[in-house]
């Protein structure tokens, strides 16, 4: 379902809406006011793809680790294996055994290009916004621009979020759902192990959790990263009160109106439905770090 539904969205729903947020995003950082921040925002866009390319990369890497380890490029197993009574010559065994090796690959690297596009895809939505936020508050802050134009950001700013806490939110949700039950099987496999000969097979038991992990990681913090921001823009309205110098000529009512729309806003990143708070991340790796400390990895000879 998580397959069928991203793909339904990132090959129909989402290539317009990015190009448009891309778009508001670039004009609104291209302000004298703002001028480094798109420099800045190209080169972390850039890093979040690059990750997402390594993440690819390391994946496959350890899935042929896993077939090595699974003794499945033996000569001895895969069709013998199957059909153990077929008259099977070597040349039809050899190209049996590498075709079946060759579309588990490919169906492996299927399914985890759609988990690093959906992850590389929120992350990369996640700090597009969060710097149209910035940009929105040191707009502000200048005076670059009437609280009435600061308004309408912001509402566009609601507008754009209430997307990017919609179906992605959702499809990020479920995919995560997937990464932590693949990290507990990896850990139960990776635990059932006790021949300290068998290397290979802990190898892929720990690149296999170390990956999963942190596709799980990297949404939450960017959403609390996106929430904090949001928090910082509710603030705007009280800021621009503590500087009557700044819009001196600016009528009370206005300034009224805008510390009050601002004071209103509740907005957030969500997964699961559930807003992300700065806090949540640092439980989570606080968890993960008491229990990689104190669980017993004694039959582990790395370890």
């Amino acid at each position: 379902i998580v397959y069928v539904w991203g793909a339904y969205l990132f090959l129909y729903l989402q290539p317009e809406y990015l190009s448009s947020l891309i778009e508001r995003v670039f004009l609104s950082c291209s302000g004298a006011s703002t001028s480094g921040y798109l420099k800045t925002l190209i080169r972390k866009l850039q890093a979040i793809l690059l990750c997402g390319c390594i993440w690819l990369l390391l994946t496959v890497a350890t899935s042929i680790m896993r077939m090595f380890s699974l003794r499945l490029l033996d000569p001895l197993t895969t069709i013998s294996t199957l059909l153990p009574n077929a008259n099977i010559t070597r040349f039809i065994h050899d190209v049996g055994r590498y075709f079946l090796v060759s579309s588990s690959l490919f169906g492996f690297f299927a399914f985890d290009a759609l988990y690093a596009t959906v992850v590389v895809n929120y992350v990369s939505q996640s700090e597009l916004i969060i710097y149209f936020l910035r940009s929105i508050m040191v707009k502000t802050r200048v005076k670059s621009q009437q609280l009435n134009e600061v308004i309408k950001d912001i509402f566009h700013a609601s507008d754009i979020l209430q997307v990017f806490n919609g179906q992605l939110s959702y499809i990020v949700s479920l995919s995560m759902f997937i990464f932590i039950s693949d990290a507990v099987s990896s850990f139960v496999n990776l635990n059932s192990l006790r021949d300290n000969k068998f290397s290979l097979g802990y190898a892929v038991g720990i690149c296999n959790i170390s990956q999963w992990l942190f596709l799980v990681i990297s949404p939450i913090i960017q959403a609390a990263r996106l929430t904090k921001e949001c928090q910082k823009l509710r603030l705007l309205g009280l800021e621009v009160s503590a500087r009557p110098f700044t819009y001196k000529d600016t009528p009370q009512e206005t300034l009224d109106s805008f510390l009050q729309y601002t004071t209103s806003t509740k907005y957030g990143a969500k997964l699961a439905g559930v807003v992300i708070h700065s806090k949540y991340p640092a439980v989570l790796l606080f968890g993960l770090g008491l229990f990689f400390t104190f669980y017993p990895f004694s039959h582990i000879p790395w370890l």
